[in-house]
């Protein structure tokens, strides 16, 4: 009797229970599958690409990483000019830039010019494990997205003796019970209105400041100079490609010259100690020649700028390795960049 009790316990109302649970599961992911997890301004940017709006006239598009995206997102760069903000940070790479602008481009004309203003390691970074799904497998799904994705990277072997795996199971039959967060959780949050919009394709909306306020505002940053001492940094980061992140950036490449789009590079304020490390021994001159190289196998128009080799960014700028104080380095990289942007759109 108690045999055939636990029987049918376990055997028919557990897996009954466990069905039960994954269709409701299933349904529910089904009625949210209109809104998209926004769990970053990446997931923000491709959900108002996916609309297929169209942007007339784009005269520049503008890449960088989160060193430059919190200037962007923050300040009303050109205003008058037609620029769309494309900045995310350097967790997706240039993987993420060459799918956002593909993703653009399936309803857009092409840009007149794209200028890609970001820290140097943002243009080799290849994003991998939690960050790979976090910032590229999650936003970019669709079939095209996929397709380019798996061309760079390497599709590891599944071994029959694997067949059961639940590493197998979660990573094949795609069940929202599997991942609750991405089908269920952030989507009902959009649907619920709580998502912060403030990430969108364009720039800010703080004015910015004239030279003549800067020169006031550095004033009273000088007086910080003596009291404010820097973080201690690593300067032993190194810049350099891979195999694979010359492929990425050679397939970008590839895009640009079929669009017939000019290519603008500008590196980033970076802190004196690090910059000076990395150009006196010449690191930063090879980088910049395997892009160049790269760029001319392709025969794409490319141009390189260097903030840091006309303006001194002592380390005390800087709250983290890269990143500015809040205050007047931010407003003054906000100048110099849209001064930048301003000469690019100038030439012809």
């Amino acid at each position: 009797m108690f045999k055939n009790r636990f029987k049918n316990y376990f055997f028919v109302k557990i897996p009954i229970c466990i069905f039960i649970i994954i269709l409701l599961t299933e349904l529910f992911a089904f009625s949210l599958s209109e809104f998209s997890p926004i769990r970053h301004g990446l997931d923000r940017k491709v959900q108002e690409l996916e609309m297929k709006k169209k942007y007339e006239n784009v005269e520049l598009i503008l890449f960088g990483d989160s060193v430059t995206k919190e200037i962007v997102d923050d300040y009303s760069l050109l205003p008058d000019k037609n620029i769309l903000n494309f900045t995310t940070n350097k967790a997706s790479g240039m993987l993420g830039v060459l799918l956002l602008y593909n993703k653009y481009r399936l309803s857009n004309f092409s840009p007149k010019k794209i200028l890609i203003s970001s820290t140097p390691g943002f243009l080799s970074f290849i994003p991998e494990g939690g960050t790979k799904k976090l910032y590229i497998d999650s936003v970019f799904n669709d079939v095209g997205d996929k397709d380019i994705i798996k061309n760079f990277y390497i599709a590891k072997d599944i071994k029959q003796s694997n067949i059961f795996n639940i590493k197998y199971i979660n990573e094949n039959l795609n069940l929202a019970i599997n991942n609750l967060s991405e089908s269920i959780v952030y989507p009902f949050i959009n649907f619920c209105g709580f998502v912060d919009s403030k990430d969108s394709l364009f720039a800010g909306s703080k004015n910015v400041l004239k030279k003549e306020e800067l020169l006031e505002m550095y004033k009273n940053e000088e007086k910080k100079f003596v009291s404010n001492k820097p973080l201690k940094f690593d300067n032993n980061t190194d810049i350099f490609f891979t195999s694979h992140s010359r492929k990425i950036m050679k397939n970008f490449f590839q895009v640009l010259k079929k669009d017939n789009v000019k290519l603008y590079i500008a590196w980033a304020p970076m802190r004196k100690s690090y910059y000076e490390k990395i150009y006196l021994n010449n690191e930063l001159k090879e980088y910049e020649s395997v892009i160049k190289s790269i760029a001319a196998e392709e025969k794409l128009e490319i141009y390189f700028y260097d903030f840091s080799q006309y303006s001194n960014f002592p380390d005390v700028a800087f709250r983290e390795e890269d990143h500015f104080k809040t205050g007047y380095w931010t407003s003054y990289y906000a100048y110099i960049l849209q001064d930048y942007m301003f000469n690019i759109l100038e030439k012809n």
